[in-house]
């Protein structure tokens, strides 16, 4: 389990096994990177064969560290959603943390556990500047001749764009559009009123007739 020397501590009321040479990551401390960072409740040693319980910690135990580094851990999204109220609401949490390297594991001013065989924070601390500063020239790098291909193309638009409305121009003038003819309105005339026409009546043909 965890190697034959290990710890259990307790902090910011978390448990954690720690073993020497190992990383171990806990809440943020306002503390320099490089600085060392002991931590007094022990709550159990293992050395080999010989176990110390504490009750609750074990008297005179310490572990120390070295702060390496700083961070942020991976995005975690929340989604607040309520039914029939058209409540949506997204928040994005990325929790800080300290990495700190476990130095050794001491009781009663006795190291019990101690590291061995690790680079110490600093050599860490100039690689991972050293490799920034090497990704940067080269970004730079990207981000130059990007720049000079854009600025090309742009150009070549340009000439394109001149070359396409010189020949719109061209065609405009010379292209002559046809006469468009007038639509003729056709004359409307009145329609002819009819004469009326009076009937004559029975009783005049009988005066006619008898007469």
């Amino acid at each position: 389990m965890k190697g034959d020397k290990f710890a259990v501590i307790e902090h910011d009321r978390t448990q954690y096994i720690v073993v020497p040479g190992s990383l171990v990551d806990v809440e943020k401390l306002n503390i320099e990177e490089g600085t060392e960072y002991s931590v007094d409740s022990v709550l159990l040693i293992k050395d080999g064969d010989n176990v110390l319980i504490g009750k609750p910690t074990v008297k005179g135990a310490k572990v120390v560290f070295e702060v390496k580094l700083h961070g942020r851990d991976n995005k975690v999204v929340i989604y607040r959603y309520k039914a029939k109220s058209r409540y949506r609401r997204t928040r994005g949490h990325r929790q800080e943390f300290t990495r700190l390297f476990v130095k050794s594991i001491e009781v009663d001013g006795k190291v019990v556990a101690k590291a061995e065989g690790v680079k110490s924070v600093k050599s860490t601390k100039t690689v991972v500047v050293q490799s920034k500063a090497k990704n940067t020239h080269k970004k730079a790098a990207k981000a130059s001749s990007g720049n000079v291909t854009k600025a090309v193309t742009k150009t070549k638009s340009k000439s394109q764009l001149a070359k396409k409305v010189t020949k719109k121009v061209a065609t405009k003038k010379t292209v002559k559009k046809p006469a468009v003819k007038k639509p003729v309105k056709k004359s409307v005339g009145k329609k002819p009123v009819k004469k009326a026409t009076v009937k004559k009546s029975s009783t005049a043909k009988k005066t006619s007739s008898q007469k």
